[in-house]
């Protein structure tokens, strides 16, 4: 899997990425011929615009279902994320950026980092308790990680809904080792920022040792699933 993460790659244009943002006009006005943009981000725009019908100009995430209902398994997954998401936060607070967690279907769990951008990511409800996945704001960090089986990077235009079109987000979704479904997804977003080159990358190899766990603990040594996820 690691070999997946040096596939991750900004798109040229940077954030603004005016030839991107062109095709993204293209595209959402029916043009099937794009070109300038990775195959897959092309491919989620076409699950955003035909399977789901996602309103490009959507300007925030629903509310997530009040009450779903996860594993102990999956809990403590969810928790030793928390922990990995704390440590990364502090990492990139000077770039303006937040982490967050969010569960299976996408319903960001926590997340933290710079206050500011915390702020900001508010009013697009990207925040604890709205939902994050393809089917409900299109093309994003999160969600496409739950769609796709490597590390995502969304940066700009290459979001779905223009709305989101000032943020960089890089996600990797935590999966299963047996079935292959996701459980978690870990995300890095920043605002208006770029994300340096090395910067996922050099993430996701610090956390990829986590990525036989949960760790034995007095908890879990016992339970036969602490070793059924991985990135």
């Amino acid at each position: 899997m690691m070999k997946d993460v040096h596939r991750l790659a900004a798109p040229a244009g940077g954030v603004g990425g005016g030839s991107i943002l062109d095709a993204w006009e293209r595209f959402v006005g029916g043009d099937d011929h794009v070109r300038g943009v990775r195959p897959e981000v092309v491919i989620s725009w076409h699950r955003c615009r035909e399977k789901y019908r996602v309103d490009p100009h959507l300007t925030e995430a629903p509310a997530a279902p009040a009450e779903v209902d996860h594993s102990l398994e999956h809990d403590v997954i969810f928790t030793e994320l928390g922990g990995l998401a704390m440590s990364a936060a502090r990492k990139v607070e000077g770039l303006s950026g937040i982490v967050t967690v969010t569960d299976a279907g996408g319903r960001i769990l926590a997340a933290w980092g710079d206050h500011a951008t915390l702020a900001r990511a508010h009013d697009s409800h990207l925040a604890p308790w709205y939902c994050w996945s393809e089917c409900a704001v299109g093309t994003n960090g999160m969600g496409t990680a739950l769609e796709a089986h490597g590390p995502v990077l969304v940066s700009g235009p290459e979001h779905w809904c223009e709305a989101f079109h000032s943020w960089v987000c890089a996600g990797v979704a935590v999966r299963d080792v047996v079935t292959r479904e996701p459980i978690a997804v870990l995300n890095v977003s920043c605002w208006r920022t770029p994300l340096p080159g090395a910067a996922v990358p050099r993430a996701a190899s610090s956390w990829w040792p986590r990525s036989r766990w949960p760790k034995a603990t007095s908890a879990t040594r016992s339970r036969p699933w602490t070793r059924r996820a991985r990135w």
